[in-house]
């Protein structure tokens, strides 16, 4: 067993103008629960992954078992400016059972990531995700993939009204090139698949089927998404 965490809070974020880039706390780390020692093949730093845009701290880290094996295969996270990052440590592999393809997702311990979006700053404010996201495995060709669930906010500076938070829901289907923006998203705060008409429902459903997610955005004064999102049912 391993204990997973995240580098820390970079005091750089309570400056009224933080720095471009934090310099303590960016990285995801996971230690031996028994002997202390740091796994080198999960850590994440600026310094050992140097293409993967670890600018800003990380704060809150958490596993998901994307097949219900008992092992934690993905690892999601966000930092301080904004940014969501996905790890994984199995692979898509097809063996051939009764002379047919079956294609199984494959546990090999080592360790991959990419930075899976970037929030789109507010008001000339970088958002801010201090809470690690909640995930649920979906189906997406070729194979098993995640919708990701997370908010931004502020915690250190609950009275700010410079902001305008969102809360978010984006696919992974491990296939992005790049990192996903607001851009790719459906943004549904007007909730028009509910309240608009029949021809709004439709467009908003087709919105939905062909986006990367969606997101809903926090327009009333001092909103804030402080604490853990939670999936039941899915």
């Amino acid at each position: 067993d391993v204990f997973l965490f995240g580098g820390g809070y970079d005091v750089n974020q309570d400056q009224p103008t933080p720095a471009a880039t934090d310099t303590e706390g960016r990285g995801v780390f996971a230690v031996n629960m028994t002997t202390g020692a740091v796994l080198s093949g999960l850590k994440f730093t600026p310094a050992t992954h140097t293409s993967l845009g670890l600018t800003h701290s990380v704060v809150d880290v958490s596993g998901f078992d994307h097949d219900g094996d008992g092992i934690a295969s993905r690892i999601y996270f966000g930092n301080l400016a904004g940014g969501v990052f996905a790890l994984r440590d199995d692979q898509a592999q097809t063996f051939t059972v009764c002379g047919q393809p079956v294609t199984r997702s494959i546990v090999d311990g080592t360790w991959t990531g990419m930075k899976l979006c970037q929030t789109t700053d507010s008001n000339g404010h970088k958002l801010k995700v201090l809470y690690a996201p909640d995930a649920v495995a979906e189906l997406y060709p070729p194979g098993v993939g995640e919708y990701i669930y997370f908010g931004t906010g502020d915690r250190e500076n609950p009275d700010d009204t410079s902001v305008v938070n969102r809360f978010y829901a984006i696919k992974n289907d491990w296939t992005a090139m790049s990192p996903l923006t607001e851009a790719d998203l459906v943004n549904v705060t007007s909730n028009m698949i509910h309240l608009g008409t029949d021809s709004e429902k439709q467009a908003a459903q087709a919105s939905l089927e062909a986006g990367k997610g969606w997101y809903i955005e926090l327009d009333n004064a001092r909103e804030k998404v402080l604490s853990w999102p939670r999936v039941y049912a899915a």
